[in-house]
Order: C-alpha cells, then structure tokens, then sequence
C-alpha cells in the first residue's frame, strides 16, 4: 500500500509541475505573473510590465526538466525505515510547497530576464556557506540556474564556480562533502560531481588537489578529514588504473615513508574513512615495495649479484648507480640506497668483508672506505649495536689481534664513539 501511495505522490508532484510550467504560456500568464511576483522577494511592481507575448518566453521552447526542490524526506525514509501514510502525505505536501514556490520564482526571474549573479547576491546566497544546502532559497535559485543553463547550453552558470568564487576551493569542498552524509545528500552529490569536473577541466592535478584541501599539513587528523575522500576520489576518476600508483607518489611526497608508517601505525580513522585508510596504507606498501623490486631487477640484469669481490671492480656498477639515481628521483618516498641493494644479495657479514679487503688495494681503497662508512651508517640506523656485530663475526677475546675481521669491529666500535660520543 505504501508504494502504491508513493507513486500516487511522485505523478501528482510530475502533474502539477507540468501544469504550472505550461500555464504561463497562455493568457493567463499575465495573472500567473502577479502571483509569481508575490512569491519571488516582493517584486509585485515589476509585474505589471509583464505581457505574454514576452519574447523571452515564445522563443523557449520548454522540455520537461528535472525539478530541483528542496529534500524534506525524513531521514526515516533514507535508511530504508518505512513511513507511515499520514507522515508520507505530509512529506508530500513539503515537498510539493517548495517545488511550486521554487519553480513560481524561477519562472519569475525567467520571465523577467533576471541575471544570476544577481539573483544569487539579493538571496544573500554569498553571505554564508554553512548549511546552504538546507537553505529554501539555494534551491529556488538552483532552478532558475537550471532553467537557464537549459536555455543556453552554450553559456551555462557553473553553481559551484559561483560559490568558489565567493568561499573558496577549500571551504565548499567542505561543505559539500560534509553534507554528502547528511540529508541533503542529492543535491551534495550533484555538487560534488560539478567540482570534479571544474577542477579536471582546470587541469588540476591529484598533487593540488591534496595541496588546496590542505592534506599535505594534517597529518595524522588526515585519517579524520572527509576531505580525504574528495581527494581519493577524484584521482581515482582522473586516474584510473594508475590511481593506486599516483596516491602513493603524492603522499610520499609530501610524508616521508617513515613517517606514513607511523601514520597508519597510530591511525584512528572515524568509521566513514576506515576504508580509505587501508586503501591508502596498501597503496604505499605496493608502491615502496615495486621501487625496490624495480631496483632489485636492474642490479641482477646487469649481473652484479653474482659474486661480491667482483662487485668494486665491474664496469657495470656505475650503469647501476645511474639507474638508481633516476629510479631514487622519478619514483618519491625515502630514496633506496646501494648498500641496501648490496646487503640484500650478499648479507652484512660478506660485504663487510670485501669492503675490508677491498681498503687495502690502491685501486678500490677510496671508494670502499666510503661504502663501509655507509655501511656502518646502516647499522646505526637499524639500531645494531657493537654487541651484535661482535656476534656476527663469531669474534673472541683470545683471537681479536689475529682475527682479520676484528678490524671491521674496531672500525665500526671507533664509528660509534664518534657519532654517538659512547
């Protein structure tokens, strides 16, 4: 029964739409515009230049168009709760009242060849954006705009252009992504798309969008800001199939991969961004994890992961570091370092003990003290202590003056004092 009562509303609501928008060709438009006047802020004066020979009317040939009247729809309703025929028909009758009121004084300024600009200012539309979208008089002027746009294809008024000019890129992301998620959600949408695409056709790229919302400065309240979700959305549509690549990039480029990690460590998303919080966290893992892949493949095609003495002395070192320098450049996120690459193919110890061999040759002496610094450097930085390295190389009391690799301990205990002064 509820649905058959709902669309008995909807065809009532098309009807007497209809019957309203087409009346004001014939003659009594003349009355029509009396009434309209009333409605529309009081301007009864002007009525009375009216006539229906207006040639802004004869030459507007009226389709049916999509009226866009103010949600008054109980929430009750949005999360599927059925509603009760006596709160149903006075739903209806709301809505009806604003759909007729809206589009009486749209046809108005229609009539009238009102500018919108204008319209929007005497609505006092550009004096607060805060709850807009609840405003009767955002939707009256909506579809006038609409009417208008329809008219002219060709000079179409951008309703977001017109508030972006007034609040800002930032303030009306906001407000429009706030009330996505409350009841006014249609209309939100509709906005939101527009601002997609006046941003796509402004040739916005996903790095400024993340600036203009003001990402970049958040950082972990990042996982608490529903502008996160305009952001992931809009490189998702600009994007594509690359979209996971292009998140990554931008939030590396502006968090280190260090301080990501922590970020998504300690996140504590509200329940609407947890979704986009993982998506993002997978995003940078593959991301980070592709890099290195990417560098791991390049060092064994140009064969240097066969044999670590050799290492030093290939001519095919040098192609290696190049690559890894543009891989480090085009590729942001904390830059991978050849002694990675190195301990990854040969362990700590191994390479510790070429590089120690390596400083008593003349020819490899140079640069092998400056990868054990390096390589020293690494240690610090994943927290190995003297202790460990002493283990590593299976060193004791009784041999340490015999024991060649006692001085890749000494040289690492003398590293230690120095920048740590212990």
């Amino acid at each position: 029964m509820s649905h058959t009562l709902k669309l008995s509303v909807q065809s009532k609501v098309i009807f007497i739409t209809k019957i309203t928008e087409r009346n004001i060709q014939y003659p009594c438009g003349h009355l029509f515009g009396l009434i309209a006047a009333v409605l529309a802020d009081n301007e009864a004066l002007k009525a009375s230049q009216l006539t229906t020979s207006d040639s802004s009317l004869t030459s507007f040939q009226h389709e049916d168009t999509t009226t866009l009247f103010e949600e008054t729809t109980d929430l009750e309703e949005r999360a599927g709760i059925p509603l009760t025929p006596d709160v149903m028909i006075s739903n209806f009758i709301k809505s009806l009242i604003a759909t007729i009121k809206n589009k009486v004084k749209a046809w108005y300024w229609f009539w009238t060849q009102q500018i919108a600009e204008d319209i929007y200012k005497r609505l006092q539309l550009d004096d607060k954006l805060e709850n807009i979208l609840v405003n009767p008089k955002f939707y009256a002027w909506v579809t006038y705009v609409d009417m208008l746009n329809k008219k002219n294809p060709n000079n179409k008024v951008s309703i977001v252009q017109l508030l972006t000019n007034t609040y800002g890129d930032l303030a009306v992301a906001k407000e429009i992504q706030r009330a996505v998620f409350d009841t006014k959600w249609k209309m939100a949408v509709r906005l939101l798309i527009e601002q997609r695409r006046n941003w796509i056709a402004a040739g916005k790229s996903a790095d400024d969008i993340f600036t203009m919302l003001e990402l970049d400065k958040l950082g972990s309240d990042i996982f608490v800001n529903l502008e996160l979700i305009t952001w992931y959305n809009y490189v998702v549509v600009t994007k594509r199939k690359g979209a996971s690549t292009e998140i990554a990039s931008v939030l590396l480029k502006h968090y280190s991969d260090t301080t990501l990690s922590k970020m998504f460590k300690e996140a504590k998303p509200i329940i609407r961004l947890m979704e986009y919080t993982v998506k993002l966290e997978t995003a940078v893992g593959k991301f980070l994890k592709a890099k290195t892949s990417l560098a791991h493949e390049h060092f064994k095609a140009l064969d240097l992961n066969t044999k670590v003495d050799d290492l030093l002395t290939s001519p095919n070192l040098r192609t290696f570091l190049e690559y890894l320098k543009v891989l480090n450049r085009k590729m942001p996120g904390r830059p991978i370092t050849q002694i990675e690459i190195f301990t990854y193919f040969f362990g700590d110890r191994a390479l510790a003990c070429m590089l120690e061999a390596a400083k008593k040759v003349k020819d490899t002496e140079t640069i092998a003290r400056l990868y054990q610094a390096a390589q020293f450097n690494q240690w610090l930085r994943d927290g190995r202590t003297r202790q460990e390295i002493w283990k590593m190389f299976k060193l004791e009391k009784a041999t340490l003056t015999t024991n060649p690799d006692a001085e890749i301990w000494r040289g690492y205990n003398s590293y230690c004092q120095l920048h740590y002064k212990s």
